[in-house]
């Protein structure tokens, strides 16, 4: 499902906050639907104080270089608040080329981070919310 929605933001990077997200990018650009040049990211919570050796990412950010810019759509498995996303999205903003044209959960809780990420300006759309659990 996240493939299918992916394709709509023109995105060639996903990722996310770790941990939660990692496992998530990993299956969503391995999947055979994922375009082949898709590339995937880790935003750490707390950077560990130097960027990317290889890639020349800001400190905190791992995996694909983004050196260039890029399409990035922010993965989440569960969204509560979404403050922590928000802050990534900041992050990737603020110290990288990159335009961060969104952000996908699994599970949006309900809980104000729909409402957060529409007041920081940053598409958000979720494949279940609490609701269609719990009715």
């Amino acid at each position: 499902l996240i493939c299918s929605r992916l394709s709509a933001y023109d995105a060639d990077v996903v990722g996310g906050l770790e941990l939660g997200a990692v496992p998530l990018t990993a299956l969503v650009i391995a999947n055979a639907e994922a375009p082949a040049s898709l590339r995937g990211i880790m935003v750490r919570k707390e950077p560990k104080g130097r960027g990317g050796r290889k890639t020349n990412n800001p400190p905190g950010v791992e995996g694909s270089s983004l050196a260039g810019g890029g399409r990035i759509v922010v993965l989440e498995d569960v969204t509560t608040t979404g403050g922590s996303a928000v802050k990534a999205v900041e992050r990737l903003r603020d110290e990288t080329e990159c335009d961060v044209v969104g952000v996908i959960s699994i599970l949006d809780r309900q809980e104000g981070g729909a409402e957060a990420f529409a007041a920081a300006g940053i598409p958000f759309e979720s494949l279940l919310v609490r609701s269609d659990i719990t009715g």
